[in-house]
């Protein structure tokens, strides 16, 4: 039940799916280049944003399933 950390931008292009694990960033490149409206799919589990200030996932869409999922804004630096 630990958490998964980025640590540095990536150029992955796929969809990231969260399935009831954490997965922490703190700048949205590390998130990858996909930018269409299902590149984070979540069903159970938490993407937390640990940067400082407001940041926008741009075109990145988040896509819900059946289990749902968490958003949690963490304070920066808190991982």
């Amino acid at each position: 039940t630990g958490a998964v950390v980025l640590g540095a931008a990536n150029t992955y292009t796929g969809q990231t799916y969260i399935n009831g694990s954490v997965l922490s960033f703190n700048n949205v490149n590390q998130l990858g280049t996909n930018a269409t409206t299902t590149a984070i799919v979540m069903n159970g589990g938490t993407l937390r944003y640990t940067g400082t200030g407001m940041t926008s996932l741009g075109a990145k869409g988040i896509q819900f399933d059946g289990n749902g999922g968490t958003i949690d804004v963490a304070l920066g630096g808190a991982e």
